[in-house]
């Protein structure tokens, strides 16, 4: 009985890792995080560009963290850092934002409006 519970513990964590990336999103939920992208990009060069910024920064899990970016944290999708924060937001306001992939999406397209991929590095 032990022998069958243990391998049905490894068969599961094995499923797990297998089905998530570094960042602890799987396939489904990245999915639906590309094609929220897309959405806000379009299909175009832009949205392929930043489909590639957000694997590279995310993994395209919505709720990344660098707490060790020296601008406050770098937060969301594509790793919005707290220089970006509206005037009088907190970095703790700042961050629940950036977590939300509709609100962090459109700050991101403000941000590629003015500063291009600059904020990316110049691309990904």
């Amino acid at each position: 009985m032990l022998v069958v519970l243990m391998a049905t513990l490894l068969a599961v964590v094995f499923v797990q890792s297998a089905r998530a990336d570094n960042y602890g999103t799987n396939a489904r939920e990245a999915a639906a995080m590309k094609a929220l992208i897309y959405q806000y990009f379009g299909h175009g060069w832009r949205g392929e560009t930043m489909i590639r910024c957000a694997r590279r920064e995310s993994g395209f899990n919505p709720r990344a963290a660098n707490y060790g970016d020296s601008n406050g944290g770098s937060y969301g999708l594509l790793q919005l850092n707290g220089v970006h924060r509206w005037r009088g937001e907190t970095l703790a306001q700042f961050r629940q934002r950036m977590w939300n992939p509709y609100t962090h999406l459109k700050a991101a397209v403000r941000l590629a409006g003015s500063s291009g991929l600059g904020p990316w590095g110049g691309g990904c």
